[in-house]
C-alpha cells in the first residue's frame, strides 16, 4: 500500500485532491495533527478504489471559519438589544453567503443543513425565548374543519397567537424562528416569523409546520437580538452579513461553521476506509455516500454536525463501528440499502457506537441509528439524551441487538426507543438482546420501549432486558409478534396489546382499506427514507419496479402473509378485519408494586418500602397480581393473544437488581418457566475495539417519601476515577431541596450521599440523573 501524508497548511485541500485523483490502487493518505478547514466537499468517485483516509491523532476536519475581526457595537446598534448588555455587545461584519441561515426543518423532512455556529472556549448558543424549554401557545387564528379524530384546531396559514409581555421589546427588524410542536408532539417543526404584533399574533411563513395549531402545545423562539442576555448568546443577522455576540471566553479563539457541503462526499467509490479522524464543527453532513461498496467508518469522533453524522444511500456492506457521535442537528447515522422488490440485503452494520446528543434542531424521526431497506445489523451500540427515538428502521430482515439505550424521549410523546411501524410487510425484523432503561416520560400518550405501531407486524422481540420503561413492548395492532424470553423490571405496563386496525368508527376504520392495503399489494423498492439528506435522495436511482406481497420470494420467506391477503379478501366481519396477534411466553415481569410492597402470606405480615403495614388479603392480591404486566387497548380483546409461561419475578431471580444488574439467577423457578438467561453483561459498548470510552456508572435512590432525605448512590464500574454534576426531578409535590449535587468517585468503587428532599406524597419518586456521557440515571421506589 502507498502511503502519503497530509501536512496542515492553508492549501491542503488542494494537495488532498490531488493525491485523490492520482491514486493508484490501494493509497494510505495520513492527516498530521492540526485543524483543517475543508471548503466544499473532499470527493471520491468510480475512479476511486482502495483508499484509506487515517490521521496520527489529533486531526480535526471541520467546516468552520475562524472569525476574529470583532468590534463593540455602534451607538446607533445599542437600540436593539437589552440596556444590560449594550456595552458588552460585539460584532462581526462578513461577507455576503458566509453566514448560513436558518432553515425550515422537523419532523418527517430530509435532513437539512444547519444554520451557522459560534464555536469557541465555552458553549455559545443562539439567542432565545425561554433560555430553556418551552412556551405554550395561547391561541389561534382561525380554526379548522374537524379532523379525522374530531378536533378543531387552526389553520397554519392563520398563524397562532403567544400572549406574553416579553414580545412588546422585540423589534420587527429581527429574523425570528419558531420551534414548535404544533399539533402533536410527535411532529415538530422550526419556521420562520414572517410578522408579529403586541398582542402576541404571530404570522409564520410558508412552508410552516404540521396539522395546524393547537392551544397548549409548546413552542420556542430563536435569534432574537433582544435575547442576548448572558455570556454566550449570539445573533445571525443574515441581512446586514453580521454576527452579534456577548462574548464568553477568548475572541481570538472563536470560529463559525459555514460549510453546507458534507465534508466526505462519496458517490460509487468502492472500499473506502475512514478512520481515526474528528469530523465536526460543520454545518451539512460529515460524510455523504451513495452507491459505495464497502464503505469502512471506523473510530472517528463526530460533534457539532448541523445536518446528519452519515448519510449511507444504496451500496454493499459498509460498516460503521467503534466511532462517538454526538450534538448532530438531525440524526446520527442513516443507513438505507438493499431491493425490497427482491429482498436482495444490503449487508450494512453499525457496530460498537456511541451516540448521545443527537437531533439538537430537527428533533422528531432523526434518531441516532435511522435505518431502511434490507438486511441492515444495529449491536453493541449505546444510545442516550436524545429527544425522540434512539432507532427506527423500516424494512426487512433488519436486526436490532445487544444495544443499550437510556434517557431518550425526553421532549416527545407517542414514540419509543425503538421504533417502525405502519405496514403489514416489513417482516424478518428482530430487536433481541437489548437493554432499554430510563427513558423519558414523554408527554401526551407517552413513551414506549419497542413501538411496534400502526399495525406493524412480525417482529420477534427475545432476550431483552427493560427497566422503568412504561409500555416497554408495544403491540400496535399487528401480528405474528413474538415476545419471548425477556426481563420487565418496574415496568407499567410490560406490554401492550392493541387491535386498533379491527376497531370500528374511528380513523383506523378506513386505514387498513387505505395505505397499508396499498403498501401491502405494491411494494416498491425503496421503503420511506426518514432523515436521508436531499443530496443522496435526488442522486438515488428508482427504477419504478413494484411486487406484491403474494409474490413467490415474500411468500417462500414469509408465508403468514397469506393469512393477511385471506382477511382481505374475505371482508365479512368487520371485526375480523385485521385483528391484532401475539405470542407472549416465558418472560420474567417484575412491576414497581413488588419492590415497593412485600406479603408474606403464610405469615400474614407487609411492608411497604421495609416498613411493617397492616396485612390484608386485599393488599397480597395487589402485589402479587399480574395485571401490572399486560394492558389491552384499541380493541385488545378482539385480538388473538397467547399468553403462555410466564414468570413473576422476585429479587432473588437477578443478581442486585437494586443496582440494575438485571442477570437472572438459574433458580428453580426461573427454569420451571423455561426462561433461559440471557447475558446481561454482554450489552452495550465493546470498550477493548474504541479509542475512547465513555464512564460505566450507576446511579440508585433510596427514598422513603415524608422522610426528608434521600441517600443517593453512585457505583463506578469504570477502572479510572470519575466526577461530575448529579441533577434532580420529582413527581407529585417530591423535589430536591439542592439544584445539584457534584460528586466524586475512585474506580471500581461506590459512593453514596444525603441530600435534603421536599414532599411527602407517598406515591412521589424522586429521579437522578447527568448530562455526563456514562452515567446512568435511577429512580426511587
Amino acid at each position: 500500500m502507498k502511503k502519503y501524508k497530509i501536512e496542515c497548511t492553508p492549501d491542503f485541500q488542494t494537495r488532498l485532491q490531488e493525491l485523490i485523483d492520482f491514486a493508484d490502487g490501494e493509497t494510505e493518505i495520513c492527516f498530521a495533527p492540526g485543524i483543517y478547514q475543508v471548503r466544499g466537499s473532499i470527493r471520491l468517485s468510480p475512479w476511486n478504489e482502495g483508499l484509506r483516509f487515517t490521521s496520527e491523532g489529533g486531526a480535526m476536519l471541520c467546516g468552520a471559519m475562524p472569525m476574529t475581526d470583532w468590534h463593540p457595537i455602534t451607538e446607533e446598534m445599542c437600540g436593539r438589544f437589552h440596556p444590560s448588555v449594550q456595552d458588552r455587545v460585539v460584532y462581526c461584519e462578513l461577507q455576503p453567503g458566509e453566514i448560513q441561515p436558518f432553515r425550515s426543518r422537523g419532523a418527517m423532512r430530509g435532513s437539512s443543513v444547519g444554520a451557522s455556529e459560534l464555536i469557541g472556549d465555552v458553549p455559545m448558543q443562539i439567542a432565545r425565548y425561554p433560555r430553556q424549554g418551552y412556551s405554550l401557545i395561547t391561541g389561534v387564528g382561525k380554526v379548522a374543519d374537524a379532523d379525522e379524530w374530531g378536533a378543531k384546531d387552526g389553520e397554519l396559514e392563520n398563524g397562532f397567537v403567544w400572549q406574553n409581555d416579553r414580545v412588546q421589546e422585540w423589534s420587527p427588524e429581527n429574523d425570528i424562528w419558531a420551534l414548535g410542536y404544533w399539533k402533536y408532539d410527535w411532529a415538530n417543526s422550526l419556521e420562520q416569523v414572517e410578522s408579529f404584533d403586541c398582542s402576541g399574533h404571530f404570522q409564520m411563513k410558508p412552508p410552516y409546520g404540521w396539522y395546524g395549531y393547537r392551544i397548549g402545545q409548546r413552542v420556542c423562539f430563536y435569534n432574537i437580538t433582544e435575547e442576548i442576555r448572558e455570556p454566550g448568546d449570539y445573533v445571525l443577522d443574515t441581512a446586514q452579513n453580521r454576527i452579534y455576540l456577548y462574548p464568553a471566553g477568548d475572541l481570538a479563539n472563536i470560529r463559525m461553521s459555514n460549510n453546507s457541503d458534507p465534508l466526505f462526499w462519496l458517490e460509487e467509490a468502492a472500499n473506502i476506509t475512514i478512520e481515526n479522524l474528528y469530523l465536526g464543527d460543520t454545518c451539512g453532513a460529515a460524510i455523504e455516500a451513495i452507491r459505495c461498496d464497502g464503505l469502512h467508518i471506523d473510530r472517528c469522533h463526530f460533534d457539532r454536525i448541523g445536518s446528519c453524522a452519515v448519510c449511507i444511500v444504496d451500496g454493499h456492506a459498509p460498516v460503521m463501528e467503534n466511532c462517538t457521535v454526538h450534538r448532530c442537528g438531525d440524526g446520527g447515522v442513516v443507513m438505507s440499502g438493499g431491493d425490497r422488490c427482491t429482498l436482495e440485503p444490503m449487508n450494512g452494520r453499525i457496530f460498537n457506537n456511541h451516540f448521545y446528543d443527537i437531533g439538537c434542531w430537527g428533533k422528531c424521526y432523526f434518531p441516532a441509528i435511522a435505518m431502511s431497506g434490507v438486511g441492515i445489523e444495529a449491536s453493541r451500540n449505546l444510545i442516550h439524551d436524545c429527544p425522540h427515538t434512539a432507532i427506527m428502521y423500516w424494512g426487512n430482515e433488519i436486526k436490532i441487538t445487544d444495544n443499550e439505550v437510556y434517557r431518550v424521549v425526553l421532549e416527545t410523546g407517542d414514540s419509543g426507543a425503538i421504533y417502525a411501524g405502519r405496514d403489514l410487510t416489513f417482516r424478518g425484523n428482530e430487536v433481541s438482546h437489548n437493554y432499554i432503561h430510563h427513558l423519558g416520560a414523554g408527554v401526551g400518550i407517552g413513551t414506549m420501549g419497542i413501538y411496534n405501531d400502526d399495525t406493524l407486524c412480525g417482529t420477534k422481540m427475545c432476550d431483552n432486558f427493560f427497566e422503568e420503561v412504561t409500555r416497554a413492548i408495544q403491540l400496535g395492532g399487528g401480528r405474528d409478534f413474538i415476545v419471548r424470553n425477556n426481563v420487565f423490571v418496574k415496568c407499567a405496563p410490560a406490554v401492550h396489546f392493541d387491535s386498533r386496525s379491527a376497531d370500528i368508527g374511528t380513523f383506523w376504520e378506513e386505514g387498513p382499506r387505505t395505505t397499508l392495503m396499498d403498501r401491502f399489494y405494491r411494494i416498491t423498492r425503496y421503503v420511506r427514507p426518514y432523515g436521508v439528506t436531499d443530496r443522496c435522495q435526488n442522486a438515488r436511482m428508482d427504477d419504478g419496479r413494484t411486487v406484491s406481497a403474494m409474490d413467490s420470494e415474500y411468500i417462500r420467506r414469509y408465508p403468514e402473509l397469506e393469512g393477511i391477503d385471506e382477511l382481505y379478501r374475505n371482508q365479512i366481519d368487520v371485526y375480523k378485519r385485521l385483528p391484532g396477534q401475539a405470542l407472549v411466553e416465558n418472560n420474567i415481569f417484575m412491576s414497581r408494586v413488588k419492590f415497593r410492597y412485600r406479603a408474606d402470606d403464610d405469615e400474614r405480615r407487609a411492608w411497604d418500602r421495609g416498613q411493617e403495614i397492616p396485612y390484608t388479603d386485599m393488599l397480597y392480591e395487589y402485589v402479587e397480581s399480574p395485571r401490572w404486566d399486560l394492558k389491552r387497548g384499541i380493541a385488545g380483546t378482539v385480538g388473538e393473544l397467547e399468553w403462555n409461561n410466564n414468570l413473576q419475578g422476585e429479587k432473588a431471580d437477578f443478581a442486585d437488581v437494586d443496582w440494575s444488574d438485571l442477570q437472572v439467577n438459574r433458580t428453580q423457578n426461573v427454569y420451571q418457566h423455561r426462561h433461559m438467561p440471557a447475558n446481561f453483561s454482554a450489552i452495550g459498548l465493546m470498550e477493548q475495539y474504541r479509542a475512547n470510552n465513555p464512564l460505566n456508572i450507576r446511579t440508585r435512590v433510596e427514598y422513603i417519601p415524608g422522610s426528608g432525605t434521600a441517600k443517593i448512590g453512585i457505583r463506578n464500574r469504570s477502572a479510572q476515577p470519575a466526577s461530575g454534576t448529579l441533577y434532580f426531578m420529582g413527581s407529585r409535590d417530591i423535589c430536591a431541596a439542592v439544584d445539584k449535587l457534584d460528586f466524586a468517585v475512585n474506580g471500581q468503587s461506590d459512593a453514596w450521599y444525603e441530600i435534603p428532599v421536599r414532599g411527602s406524597h407517598p406515591d412521589g419518586v424522586l429521579e437522578v440523573y447527568s448530562t455526563i456521557p456514562g452515567v446512568r440515571p435511577a429512580r426511587s421506589i
